[in-house]
Order: structure tokens, then sequence, then C-alpha cells
């Protein structure tokens, strides 16, 4: 079967192969918590759940995947990765259905006040 990393894997060996400086953006996957992801409004409220992952080198979890191998493989025929080795994915637990309960129907408190008067 083809290598499903092998587009990325070459685009950055040869970005290196010219002395190229790299940034991989979603190098980690991720979340939006709290009230920070927006949310929905017509005649119901409805918070967006937020995660992206865009096929990062490490899952949301900061789990390593294939691609940071792939990566790390073509990185080390140009530059010294750490030696040892890598983190173990881990441990996944199912919490099972939660209940909320509302507290208080005030809105919050802002995190950060307005600096300016």
């Amino acid at each position: 079967p083809p290598d499903p990393e092998a587009p990325v894997t070459r685009s950055l060996h040869q970005l290196l192969e010219l002395g190229a400086s790299v940034n991989m953006y979603m190098f980690e996957g991720g979340t939006n918590f709290g009230y920070w992801n927006g949310a929905d409004y017509n005649s119901k409220y409805r918070p967006i759940t937020t995660s992206y992952d865009y096929d990062a080198p490490l899952s949301e979890a900061g789990d390593p995947r294939e691609k940071l191998h792939a990566l790390r493989s073509v990185i080390a025929q140009f530059r010294e990765v750490p030696v040892g080795p890598m983190p173990p994915p881990t441990t996944k637990f199912a919490y099972g259905q939660v209940t909320l309960t509302k507290v208080r129907s005030a809105p919050p408190t802002p995190l950060y006040p307005h600096p300016f008067p």
C-alpha cells in the first residue's frame, strides 16, 4: 500500500535539502476550552465543540503518530535528533455519561478585565 506520509516527508526532505527553515503548523492537535470556541444562537443556544487536529504529528492528547516518526526520520538525515525512546501514548479512560447542573444564569465574569478606563 502507498505510504500516507510520503507527500509530507518528501516535501520536508526537499525543504531541508535547500537549507530552508521549516515551521510546522498544527504539530499537535488541540481544542478550544470554556466559552472561547463560540456558539450558535437562533432560537436555542448551541455551543460549538471544537477539536482541531488536522492530521498533526502529535494527537490532540499528545500521543505520537506515525507521521511524527516519519518526520523525525527525515530530520535525522540533516540534524542530530534526541536519543532515546519516544514517550508512549497516554492511557485513555471512558467516563460514561456526565450530568451537569446549572449553578447560575448570570453571564460568566470575563477572564481578562478590560485594561482601559
